[in-house]
């Protein structure tokens, strides 16, 4: 077995991420590969240059971020054989691309990691901000997908066909709203999503200054409900 590092440097503005993919190869010739990054605020721009095109985008994000799918497969395999009966994989700031860049730059890699992980575990996708990708995210073989507060449950609906399983999609906000009104706007999405291919759930993770029992109030909600 033999290990070879290589360094990757990629430049968003002014901020440099250092890439360290790490190549094993075993003794059958496969490769595996992990990847570990880290930010630098200022580095020379002539020993740095920007990113030249299309092209030189791609090439420059490609290697560490098949290095960083490898990884990901490994330790969720981990979790896997320790007896999980399902994954859910956040792109919390998938959203920040336009939807062009999110789908050559994000949803690929995304994708890789669904193909590979569902057929050994039922896999969610919840990438936040990026409704305009619910379309081609439900042609997928992920299980369910995520949706946040930013696409209304009907709109969720169109884009997916109808028969995915969505999750979602209560502002985390809401919590610190009275109780009363958390148990409105909770019965509220579910009627909206509807019980079938459904899984009620925030838009996102809650927030740590949320009192435990408005959180409470939220899984009774979705519990009691009842179509009127």
């Amino acid at each position: 077995m033999t290990n070879m590092i290589k360094l990757y440097k990629i430049r968003i503005g002014e901020k440099v991420y250092e890439v360290e993919v790490e190549e094993v190869t075993e003794k059958d010739g496969n490769i595996e590969t992990s990847a570990d990054s880290k930010g630098k605020q200022k580095i020379d721009k002539n020993e740095n240059p920007p990113l030249q095109g299309e092209t030189g985008k791609n090439e420059v994000i490609k290697a560490p971020m098949q290095g960083l799918i490898v990884d990901v497969k490994v330790k969720t395999g981990e979790k896997v054989k320790a007896g999980v009966d399902a994954l859910q994989l956040f792109d919390s700031w998938g959203g920040v691309l336009s939807g062009e860049d999110y789908q050559k730059y994000s949803w690929p890699y995304t994708r890789q990691i669904v193909e590979a992980l569902s057929q050994e575990v039922p896999v969610i996708v919840f990438a936040k901000g990026c409704w305009y990708a619910l379309e081609e995210m439900s042609r997928s073989k992920a299980a369910a997908l995520g949706v946040d507060w930013t696409c209304s449950p009907e709109m969720a609906r169109k884009l997916t066909g109808g028969k995915k399983v969505l999750q979602g999609n209560l502002d985390p906000a809401w919590l610190l709203a009275p109780i009363d009104q958390i148990k409105e706007k909770t019965q509220q999405m579910i009627r909206a999503f509807g019980k079938e291919h459904y899984i009620a759930n925030l838009g996102h993770g809650i927030l740590p200054e949320v009192p435990v029992e408005h959180a409470r109030a939220f899984v009774e909600a979705v519990k009691s409900f009842k179509e009127s």
